[in-house]
């Protein structure tokens, strides 16, 4: 069983001040300010030093009561690489804390954007929707579940394109495998969940996108009342859905919202739905596989000119170790996609001194700045992996770039096992996370066993 412990019964007193973050992760980052706060992580906002790119930074302590959790949603952003799925920059690992560096999206939770009176118009919520469809075939197909999927866990970046956030509920599955843990968010967990049954993950997730889907375009939630109340109407699936909604979209919801979880869709399944294959076709606008093989010359010559080494960085873009030459490699192509080309502001003095240590690893002469670096072959690789010298950035030449005035989360309230199923302290704080007065008070409560 998960004991549950409130932060003071733990120990932890949160993550350290600005100024007492660990200099490995100094190094490389300078923290802005906060956007978000869970039980027992916090999400930062801060500015990767070489590039100057805004980033969302989760810091996990390393507490014997949530490492299980820590190492599950470590993997899991390890493993999935999507457009709509929040993007893993790098993972630095100290003493004390784990860092998890991301994107910061900038647009806001999806529950922002839904009407409390009236919800989303179909079309509207059509185009988010395929994208959230579309990110959890993914998750599936990768043998990933989330089990905590609600609009919280959905942003919108500046474009509208949705960004799945928060795996610390999710878990690696096989076919056929058995689920026991109970977690999630009160409202959104399947009658199989609540009943503490043994359950398949996928079904459990497309349950909780037919309470989103509901929520999105009536904008409330399909079970009312009290919490004894809700809970009895989603143990027998007992909802009304309006009758102003479209056909297909009725028999959408009546589809996802199937008490047997046996007769639920996959979300392969609901991608082909009519409801869903109106108007546009959704394709993602990007690779999910970002790193190519080989990787994109122009953004290795930038590489060389911040003073990186080539052959490590080839290597860590292979063994994906989303450490500081990944990190950087990712940052700077995204500024490509973005249209923005490779930016960067390095101290000169800063500069040597990385190109001196990277000369003395590498042994060789570096190539001209401005020449396109030839890159390793794949049979030139190193069995073992090869140590890396800590590159710094703290003397990176930053532009001035103003301090933002962030709402952090209020604690969720603690259940025991005892109680009425609900689930754990939610350990993320996505990337842009923040915190809305919208929706129910039970949309925080949390439990596990």
């Amino acid at each position: 069983m998960y004991s549950e412990r409130t932060e003071a019964s733990s120990g932890w007193q949160g993550p350290p001040s600005s100024s007492g973050y660990e200099e490995t992760f100094r190094d490389h980052y300078l923290v802005l300010g906060g956007i978000n706060q869970g039980g027992f992580a916090q999400v930062k906002l801060a500015v990767h030093l070489l590039t100057g790119t805004e980033v969302a930074v989760k810091i996990l302590p390393k507490i014997a009561q949530i490492f299980p959790f820590i190492m599950s949603e470590l993997d899991i952003m390890k493993a999935v690489q999507h457009p709509n799925v929040i993007q893993l920059f790098q993972v630095i690992e100290t003493l004390e804390n784990i860092y998890l560096v991301m994107e910061h999206v900038t647009g806001g939770q999806l529950l922002q954007y839904i009407p409390r009176d009236s919800g989303m118009q179909e079309q509207e919520a059509r185009k988010v929707f395929q994208q959230i469809a579309c990110a959890m075939h993914y998750c599936h197909e990768k043998g990933v579940v989330h089990r905590d999927l609600k609009p919280q866990n959905i942003l919108l970046d500046a474009q509208s394109n949705v960004k799945v956030i928060d795996f610390g509920l999710g878990c690696r599955f096989r076919a056929g495998q058995k689920l026991h843990e109970v977690c999630g968010t009160f409202p959104y967990l399947a009658p199989e969940v609540c009943r503490r049954e043994k359950y398949d993950g996928p079904a459990a997730d497309v349950w909780s996108l037919g309470v989103i889907l509901y929520h999105m375009v009536t904008g409330e939630l399909p079970f009312k009342g009290t919490t004894s109340e809700q809970q009895q109407q989603i143990l027998h699936a007992r909802y009304e859905v309006p009758a102003h909604l479209s056909d297909e979209l009725r028999g959408l919801i009546r589809q996802l919202l199937t008490l047997d979880p046996k007769q639920r869709p996959t979300v392969g399944q609901i991608m082909g739905h009519p409801w869903l294959s109106q108007g546009e076709e959704y394709s993602p606008s990007d690779s999910s596989e970002p790193l190519l093989n080989p990787p994109n010359p122009t953004i290795m010559r930038a590489m060389v000119d911040l003073g990186f080494d080539l052959h490590d960085t080839w290597v860590s873009l292979q063994k994906r170790e989303f450490n500081d030459e990944m990190a950087t490699y990712i940052i700077l192509q995204r500024q490509i996609t973005q249209g923005s080309g490779c930016t960067f502001q390095v101290n000169p003095l800063h500069l040597r001194v990385r190109r001196h240590f990277s000369s003395a690893k590498s042994h060789a002469s570096e190539p001209a700045l401005g020449s396109t670096p030839s890159v390793p072959s794949e049979h030139q690789l190193p069995d073992e992996d090869k140590q890396t010298e800590q590159k710094g950035g703290r003397g990176a030449s930053l532009p001035a770039i103003p301090l933002y005035s962030l709402k952090m989360e209020t604690q969720p309230l603690l259940i025991t096992p005892h109680q009425v199923p609900v689930g754990p302290p939610s350990t993320e704080g996505p990337s842009s996370e923040e915190n809305s007065s919208t929706g129910s008070p039970h949309e925080s409560l949390h439990v596990i066993v």
